[in-house]
């Protein structure tokens, strides 16, 4: 069969795999957007006998390289992977959003595959499907409004109309109070803590427990990108809100208006969709989503670090014996904790020390 030598080609065709020449022109035409090209290099594969699962798998197994070659390319170096230059170029042009959108086609395609006896037709249908997907966030910023858009954007400016009234009304109600000559410590804390609604604090907590800098890098980074997949309602609400901390397992969103933290905070729907779209934008996170308002974000995490600041004392008890001497190195060291600890949820950046005696 093959004259007594193995090559690459002979090995792909026996087990019906696709050479990389054959995926980068594929792949390519999807990005140019040419569904006959598309069509006839289908219809070569299959003429070929290659098998439609194999050919699904081995498009997919392109995609997820084409994303990690963005995003760490010496990984595929390292795994020996055959990086050709109609490879590169791509990885260079198209979009992550674009690439998942690909993928999401080729997995609808790859589950309708195993319910039929003439995966063809399917096969066909995701090739049009591919040459005609655009990024959703595209769309959405480049695309003009659809008549079936118009009722929704109809009702977003409702619902923007009625939280400025609200919060014109709380700004009316707060103006018509009685002054105080002087605000103190206790009226401030009580003013912030007895809003209408109920921080979270526990959840709050949890999160600042195994909160880290790396993981509130990598939800920032994906963040205007994840706005991009709501509605324009949701979008609207997630505008004025801002990621304050995360950790493998949850985030800390904060709103500017305690209203809108309100709506958010009663909207399964929106939380859900953070949820998701997070563990869809990163690889193996699936936070779980806390809504605060913003003027008690400084509260709460000076709260959480006083109590952290107790449990560091209480996890590393001194002798009897010498307690003078060694107070101030204790003393030292337990401010250090501290510090260590506010750095690594907040930055070093963002954080002040004071010495307070």
């Amino acid at each position: 069969y093959s004259e007594g030598q193995l090559k690459i080609v002979d090995a792909l065709e026996v087990t019906g795999g696709l050479t990389a020449e054959k995926m980068d022109s594929l792949v390519e035409a999807w990005q140019k957007q040419q569904t006959a090209l598309a069509l006839e290099q289908l219809n070569e594969v299959l003429a070929d006998g290659k098998e439609a699962r194999r050919l699904l798998e081995n498009l997919l197994t392109y995609c997820r390289d084409l994303l990690i070659y963005q995003q760490a390319p010496r990984m595929l170096v390292e795994k020996s992977v055959t990086l050709t230059n109609d490879f590169k170029q791509l990885a260079q042009v198209v979009t992550p959003s674009q690439v998942y959108e690909w993928i999401q086609i080729l997995n609808d395609t790859q589950n309708d595959v195993r319910l039929t006896t003439n995966p063809k037709i399917y096969l066909e249908v995701a090739m049009v499907k591919l040459t005609n997907s655009t990024p959703q966030g595209a769309s959405v910023q480049n695309a003009p409004l659809t008549s079936a858009q118009l009722p929704e954007l109809e009702q977003l400016k409702v619902t923007i109309q009625q939280l400025q009234k609200e919060i014109q009304a709380l700004k009316t109600q707060q103006s018509t109070q009685v002054p105080v000559a002087k605000e103190t410590p206790t009226t401030r804390k009580a003013k912030t803590t007895g809003v209408s609604y109920r921080l979270p604090k526990e959840k709050v907590y949890r999160v600042l427990k195994g909160a880290t800098k790396n993981h509130l890098v990598q939800v920032r980074q994906v963040w205007e990108e994840l706005l991009t997949y709501f509605t324009p309602t949701h979008r609207a609400m997630l505008k004025s809100s801002e990621v304050k901390a995360a950790s493998p397992d949850g985030i800390v969103i904060a709103f500017e208006y305690e209203i809108i933290c309100q709506r958010a905070a009663n909207d399964e729907e929106l939380k859900l969709m953070v949820h998701n779209q997070f563990s869809r934008l990163i690889t193996d996170y699936a936070p779980e989503v806390v809504f605060i308002p913003k003027e008690n974000w400084g509260q709460l995490r000076q709260e959480y670090l006083e109590s952290y600041h107790t449990i560091s004392d209480e996890s590393a008890p001194v002798e009897l014996d010498g307690l003078e001497e060694q107070q101030a190195p204790i003393d030292t060291k337990k401010t250090d904790l501290v510090v260590e600890k506010a750095q690594e949820l907040f930055g070093e950046l963002a954080t002040i020390i004071e010495n307070e005696e």
